[in-house]
């Protein structure tokens, strides 16, 4: 489903609408991706509106495949019958990757395909051996949360990992500071959704970077929290991305910004900005 801002009505669940069905007495329903996505780049965004099939480019592809071997390794520690083998998990990646880049539009080459279903492969490998470890008291994978956040808007969301009073990310290919941990509007979104949904805030937010080397691939886990200022300016950004998603506003990504690359944008070569450099 495309992101969005959906709409909900006495708690229903429903898909989200184009923005054309917005009603004013309704509560408008946006998903942290939306968010990200609009406040990376708003042509990014509307350009994704009007894709009819699914985009992805290699190394978005390469941390999808990474998600899903983490989606089932946490489900083995939630339940011993569910736990799988190392290969089972890397097979899991494996064949996610290959079945995502044949139903997606993407500019890749065959030979690009190739090194980088090795890379998710490698990426997951990296993952098990590095991460995985680390990751204990697994209650909840890929569950999804709402909050109600004022201004007649909800939010909603979908974690990658939750333990016992933590919340943890994934990202794979590039490599992530504490700075970009601390900075993460994800992070702030989870740390609004988890408390919303157990009534205590998490005890500690984590990205669980797992980033190209040369010759291989590495990983590291990044501990951060957020405060309530923190909090208060994310709901304020959404808020205002909300409005500016009902106003058609547009705007690029800043001159520079890493997402805004042909490696990293799934509708680079529609991009009336900058896609044709």
């Amino acid at each position: 489903m495309r992101a969005g801002i959906g709409v909900a009505k006495g708690g229903e669940e429903v898909k989200e609408p184009r923005y054309d069905e917005l009603g004013a007495t309704t509560l408008k329903r946006i998903s942290n991706s939306t968010h990200r996505t609009f406040a990376m780049c708003a042509e990014r965004y509307w350009l994704l509106q009007d894709v009819e099939e699914r985009a992805t480019t290699m190394a978005l592809a390469i941390g999808s495949a990474v998600a899903k071997g983490v989606e089932f390794d946490n489900r083995g520690k939630i339940g011993r019958e569910n736990a799988r083998s190392l290969g089972q998990l890397l097979e899991i990646s494996e064949s996610y990757f290959a079945a995502l880049v044949e139903e997606s539009e993407h500019a890749a080459s065959v030979w690009e395909v190739e090194r980088a279903r090795d890379d998710a492969v490698a990426a997951m490998r990296c993952y098990l051996a590095e991460i995985s470890p680390k990751v204990l008291h697994v209650v909840a994978t890929e569950k999804s949360f709402r909050a109600r956040i004022g201004h007649g808007i909800e939010l909603v969301g979908r974690m990658d990992t939750v333990c016992d009073a933590e919340v943890r990310d994934i990202k794979t290919g590039r490599r992530w500071r504490d700075e970009d941990a601390h900075r993460s509007l994800q992070l702030t979104d989870y740390d609004l959704l988890f408390e919303a949904e157990y009534e205590t805030r998490p005890r500690v937010l984590w990205i669980d970077s797992v980033y190209r080397v040369s010759g291989g691939w590495r990983a590291r886990a990044i501990p951060t929290h957020r405060s309530q200022g923190q909090r208060a300016r994310f709901v304020e950004s959404v808020r205002r991305t909300v409005a500016s998603i009902e106003s058609g506003a547009q705007h690029a990504a800043p001159e520079g910004a890493w997402w805004c690359s042909r490696e990293y944008c799934p509708v680079w070569q529609r991009c009336r900005v900058r896609g044709w450099d």
